[in-house]
């Protein structure tokens, strides 16, 4: 039957990279592979005893989807449960939560001729008060009869002794543990012997029991959790599947036990393995929300909203490269990008004119990881100051690429013929690409912005460097450099100064400065 069961796992196809489960997506990072692996591992190792494995990972990284997906996987040839913990933190008992569970999984899977064996017992009330409505449905499903209308059905007298015991030992073990625990176990043990032996090799051990976001619940619900999978669920055949971010889960433990408590090691006592999940990195997180927001797709779609031309496919694709860079630059870990995300996004909703959004994502992104920092920039100071020890010095090698061109001027044809109609095709149809580091960007951007003088009197000199930058090019074919630098090294290899030229005149256009731009970041700081 074991090797049967190998076999029967090697036949499933575990290709979610193509067949993903309906409204869990793809497979990008092959953890398919990963699930078949641990499915004939846990098999094996469900042959002789139980096994509590750990499946481990930051907030972020996936567990509910891979949980979800390998239960859907394997639930037509293996008994499954999936209990989601964080729903059930409000009972007083995880063990009734867990043997509610398999109790609704397995009636499913039991022949109802089952339940008309001669050993019966007489507390059939019992399964009436602790059925809930879920387990309810599926009897009737199975043998076309309402639960409360069964002892008209089987002989008052009767009950199956599996069910019996199933249902009188759970209270049993509830109120006297320690005296009922065996029988409870071989209560369980029975009743899916029967499910494998009766489903004419449809299922096979073991039964897979998955519990999910068991670090988000209340930490005392989380280790008595712990303790009945522990205690009373050690049982020959069942194996459970625990995804946790492990760092938060000892944080738990350590609420309840003290600061000083070895929570490793008493976690240790519980899973008999633990696997961590490769975590999906910032730019596949951030492409996930991006191609998933109506905000940003629609932002994407009207040139006005940007400065420079689209770099790569698509603006959208711009836009998840920038996110990248300054999520990296900042190492921000899943939780925080999120975060980074709905504050941005929540800008974008609501903002009436264009801005930078370069700019406002750094901006946030500086917010969401340090306001110290953020307040140090607000307050006109250089944060990434050369050998400056409180610095941010990532963005020094986090470098951007900003594609421009001459046509962009909306008086380029007005200023030409200030040289007597001059023409070039390259003046009109060539582009260029700045490529400069982020903080010198970001540096250049807030030092224009913060000069004070009549809006009127930056576009005219605004129109005097587009003269100069178009005059430099006649003369020499080829656009003037960017010879401004910031304090310290600069990583811009080419920047053009007609790349800051157009930003100049964008954010005067649309009546920007730096006040305006930390105002709209700090509007958006509501999301905590």
């Amino acid at each position: 039957m074991e090797n049967n069961a190998i076999e029967i796992v090697e036949q499933l196809p575990f290709k979610w990279d193509t067949s993903p489960t309906a409204g869990l997506g793809v497979d990008k990072l092959q953890r398919s592979q990963h699930a078949k692996f641990l499915t004939k591992f846990l098999v094996n190792k469900g042959k002789e005893s139980n096994y509590v494995l750990n499946i481990n990972t930051g907030w972020g990284g996936g567990k509910t989807w891979f949980l979800r997906n390998w239960k859907s996987e394997i639930e037509n040839k293996f008994p499954t449960v999936y209990i989601d913990a964080w729903k059930n933190d409000h009972s007083k008992d995880p063990f009734l939560d867990v043997i509610s569970e398999i109790q609704s999984s397995l009636i499913s899977k039991t022949d109802k001729n089952f339940f008309k064996k001669p050993l019966m017992s007489k507390s059939w009330h019992l399964v009436k008060s602790l059925a809930p409505d879920i387990t309810k449905a599926l009897i009737k499903k199975h043998l076309a009869v309402d639960i409360d209308d069964l002892d008209t059905v089987i002989d008052g007298d009767a009950f199956s002794e599996i069910s019996s015991k199933i249902v009188e030992k759970a209270i049993d073990t509830h109120k006297e543990a320690n005296q009922s625990i065996e029988e409870f176990k071989k209560s369980i043990s029975e009743w899916l012997n029967s499910v494998i032996e009766t489903s004419t090799n449809s299922y096979h051990f073991p039964l897979f029991v998955f519990i999910d976001e068991l670090d988000r619940c209340r930490p005392t619900y989380a280790i008595e959790m712990l303790e009945t999978i522990k205690h009373v669920f050690d049982i020959k055949g069942v194996v459970f599947v625990v995804a946790t971010d492990k760092e938060q889960l000892q944080h738990s433990i350590k609420a309840i036990y003290g600061e000083g408590f070895n929570s490793q090691l008493y976690l240790d006592r519980f899973f008999q393995r633990t696997v961590s999940l490769k975590e999906i990195s910032r730019e596949e997180f951030i492409k996930e929300k991006i191609y998933n927001s109506n905000v940003f797709v629609e932002f994407s779609l009207d040139d006005a909203n940007f400065i420079y031309l689209k770099n790569n496919n698509s603006r959208i694709d711009d836009i998840i490269e920038f996110m990248t860079i300054i999520s990296d630059g900042f190492k921000m870990n899943l939780r925080t990008v999120t975060l980074w995300y709905d504050r941005v996004e929540s800008v974008l909703l609501h903002q009436t004119r264009p801005v930078d959004l370069i700019t406002l994502l750094f901006l946030m992104g500086l917010y969401s990881t340090s306001s110290y920092q953020y307040n140090r920039l607000a307050r006109g100071e250089n944060i990434f100051a050369f050998l400056d020890g409180n610095a941010i010095v990532d963005f020094k090698s986090k470098n951007i690429k900003l594609k421009w061109s001459y046509s962009q001027y909306d008086s380029l044809n007005e200023i030409l013929e200030e040289f007597d109609g001059y023409h070039n095709q390259r003046i009109y149809e060539g582009q260029w690409t700045s490529e400069i580091d982020l903080a010198h960007y970001i540096s250049v951007v807030l030092k224009h912005t913060s000069i004070r003088t009549f809006p009127g009197y930056r576009l005219d000199k605004c129109r005097d460097y587009i003269f100069a930058d178009i005059k430099h090019f006649i003369r020499n074919n080829e656009p003037s450099k960017m010879s401004e630098v910031i304090p310290g090294p600069s990583q811009a290899d080419e920047c053009y100064s007609t790349t800051f030229t157009l930003m100049r005149k964008f954010n005067l256009d649309n009546g920007l400065n730096k006040i305006s731009y930390f105002e709209i970041c700090e509007l958006a700081t509501f999301f905590e």
